[in-house]
Order: structure tokens, then sequence, then C-alpha cells
């Protein structure tokens, strides 16, 4: 019967509990094998913390004939500072070609003080005894999480969730650990696990490892995929990641796993007008209800509010003004859809998809209902002003009303245009007339 790939309990993932978190340190391990000499080599042991146990990845090293494989132990009872690896736990070695698989002799505890991690492993393999001794001090890591869209795929079956990923940034080292959120499907369930060491450039650009992903089939046996590093492909563009993860099972369907979507952080918080603008470099949706958005337009010393779907994309590098009534911050997600059309020649906003430094004056939005003009440090990234050389006067002040959400918007003595249900409407002293003249209602 045809497996299929389908979304089994959305609510039970659409959020992450980001139990998992990564930590690289940069240490010296001291090996003493088989009596041979002690030798030091700098490594970076590479620990995963989920719960109360402690996933470590253990360098490989050599020292004579004899080579220690790259590998996982697992420390119990384990936190960020300390944790313990039990005794009899299997470490794999090599003595020439030969593969040996070797038993720790002592618990191994881990221990971080201050940032400096140190832990003793002890082992014998084939009646030899080997220690490597790891001391060092904790790469500096920052964390950013992504509201994204994740569109799984296998064979001809599909399912689209959203998810948050968490990324992992080692700058020092340049690279970086994607956790990848919990997918409860009908026939597969993935736990939440991280692909680690992918490298970036300083361009954006992610290179995946051919990672292992374990994924339980429909009879929950592990199933060992392996990333596809050669057409895998990730990137992070301004606020935005993209990851589009290939890979394969055993039987040999095609699995892809892709991850669209903006950094968490940068949803918007809302003024005391419960106002904000908005611009990202790459498509994008509202995903807060209740939020009306909007085009700005300066002509002279009028402003024109064009009115926009929030049902559907908005393209990149666009400003726009935006409305919640009822919230405190509005959310974005990154989106592959065809985004609707907007006249940049009819948007008077300037989108700041990067830190900005306007030369001269122009206008941003102020604490209250108002565009200002602003003369001083940079503009933050993902907002949007308004070009001085548009208008004259000092502000233009958008007048509220919570029935028809933003009714009405003017420039300091001037009577103003903007755009309601399609239509061109002027207000004047108050009153609303449309182009012939007539009151509108």
């Amino acid at each position: 019967m045809k497996k299929l790939f389908t979304l089994f309990a959305f609510a039970c993932i659409c959020v992450a509990s980001f139990a998992t978190t990564t930590a690289k340190y940069n240490v010296t391990a001291t090996i003493t094998a088989d009596g041979k000499s002690a030798r030091s080599l700098t490594q970076v042991l590479d620990v995963t913390f989920n719960g109360t146990t402690a996933t470590i990845t253990l360098p490989a090293a050599t020292l004579g004939n004899w080579t220690m494989d790259e590998q996982t132990v697992v420390a119990n009872n384990a936190t960020t500072t300390t944790g313990t690896v039990a005794v009899e736990t299997a470490i794999n070695f090599k003595c020439g070609t030969t593969s040996y698989v070797g038993r720790t002799t002592k618990a191994a505890t881990y221990t971080v003080t201050s940032g400096k991690l140190s832990m003793t492993v002890e082992a014998t393999v084939n009646g030899k005894a080997f220690t490597v001794k790891y001391e060092g001090t904790e790469i500096a890591s920052r964390t950013q999480n992504f509201n994204v869209t994740a569109n799984l795929k296998k064979e001809n079956d599909q399912a689209s969730l959203r998810q948050v990923v968490k990324v992992i940034w080692f700058d020092s080292i340049k690279k970086c650990d994607i956790i990848l959120p919990a997918a409860e499907l009908r026939t597969w369930t993935m736990a939440e696990q991280v692909v680690k060491n992918a490298s970036y450039t300083d361009a954006g650009v992610i290179t995946l490892p051919a990672a292992k992903i374990v994924i339980k089939d429909a009879k929950n046996a592990d199933v060992n995929v392996t990333v596809n590093s050669t057409t895998s492909t990730a990137s992070l563009s301004g606020s935005a990641l993209a990851a589009d993860i290939k890979a394969a099972s055993p039987a040999g369907d095609a699995i892809s796993i892709k991850y669209e979507g903006l950094d968490a952080a940068a949803a918007t918080k809302l003024n005391s007008a419960h106002m904000a603008t908005y611009s990202s470099d790459s498509a994008f949706k509202i995903t807060t209800s209740g939020v009306k958005a909007y085009t700005c337009l300066v002509d002279g010393s009028e402003i024109v509010l064009l009115d926009l779907d929030v049902t559907k994309a908005i393209p990149a590098k666009t400003g726009i003004l935006i409305y919640a009534p009822n919230a405190d911050k509005v959310e974005f997600a990154a989106s592959t859809e065809t985004p609707q059309t907007i006249n940049a020649s009819f948007n008077s906003l300037v989108a700041t998809t990067s830190q900005t430094t306007v030369s001269g004056t122009c206008y941003v939005l102020s604490n209250d209902a108002s565009f200002k003009q602003y003369t001083g440090k940079a503009l933050d990234a993902n907002r949007a002003y308004i070009p001085g050389a548009k208008s004259a006067v000092k502000s233009l002040n958008i007048v509220l009303d919570d029935a028809d959400a933003i009714s009405t918007v003017k420039a300091e003595k001037a009577n103003v245009k903007f755009i309601e249900n399609g239509k061109v409407v002027i207000v004047k002293n108050g009153q609303k007339f449309n182009v012939a003249g007539q009151i509108v209602k």
C-alpha cells in the first residue's frame, strides 16, 4: 500500500519546545595509547544537550598505528555544566585497517565551569589501555529562531506546516548547527534533532554536511536518512532563512524537507498607536490576524494610502505601513507565492532591508500616528522611511478611526487624498468627498 506523507496532528507540530541546544569547545586533547608517549591535539569537541542527556561528539585522533574514529557518546544526568558517560560505553578504534570496539573502564564525567570544559575518557581495546583528556574553552555562539513554512515531501506525497527552526551560529569558526523541529506525520515521525557543523560564508551561503537524520517509519523502526550534501541548499539573506534538504531513504524514496521563513525576533513591535513600518529582502506574508497594511504615496504636501491585500504575499524590498488595533506586535513569514503587484511609482516608502543611513532629512514613523522629519543615526533594518525631498512639511499625521481602521491621512495644512475601497477619497475639514465633490459616508 502506498505510504502517505501527510499531516497527522497539525497542532502537535506547530510549536517547537526547543529542548535541544548545542555547544562547541576549542580543546586540547592529550592522548596516551598502548603505552605510547602522550600526544596533544587541538580539536573541537561538540556537545548536544537534550533534556537530561548530552550527546558528545569525540573528534577522530591518531597516535602511532592506532586511530580513534570520530564518534558520539551519551552522557546521562546531564546539564550544561555536568554529565557522566557510563562505564562500558563502546568506543571504536582502528589499528591499521583492523577495527576494534573498546569499552570505557571508568565513568567519564564532563564538567563545565565558567565556559571551560574538562573530561577524561579511559578505555581498553584489545587488552591495551587508552586515555584521552580534553580541556578547553567554549566557542562563543549566537542563536536565531526562524518562523518558517515547512514543506515536506516523500515521492509524490507532501505536507505543509508552520514551524520554528533554531540555528546556532559559531562565528569564529564559520559553523552553524541547525535544529530541525519535530514533525509527526501519518507514516513517518521525525524527532527534534540537529544537522551539525554546516559551514557558512559572510555572503550567507550555508553548506550542509552529509548528516544523518533519523526518521521512524510506520512500524516505529528507526530509518537513517543521509542528507545529500551535493543537492541540498541553504542560505541566510538578511532576516530570511531558506533550506532545502534533500535525502533518500534506504528503500530509495526521495525525501525533501524545505524551510522558508523570517527571523522570529524580527517580528515588528507596534508603537503606541498600534502602527509600524516593515520591509524584508524576501517576499513575505502577514501571519497575525486583524492587521491592515498600506503603501503610502506623498504628493507635494499630500499623502495617499493604498490598501494592500493582507491575504496575499507582499513583494521583497517593499516598504509598507501596518496597523493592528488589537495587537502589540505583528509577525511575518517568508513566502514563495507570487506576490501581489505593487507599483513602486506609487509608494513613497523606502525599504530598509539592512541598517541604513540616510543622507539628509527623511520622515520616519514616530511613537504616535505620524511620520516626523528625522536626521540622525542609522535607521533599523526591516523598516521603511519617506525621503524628506518629497515634502517640505514637518510631519505627516495619520488620523485613526477604529471603525474604518486608518480612515484618513493628512499633511499639515493640506487636504488629503487616499484610496478607500478602490476609489480616491478626499478629506477636507474632517469630511470625506469623492472626486466629483460628493460627500462620502
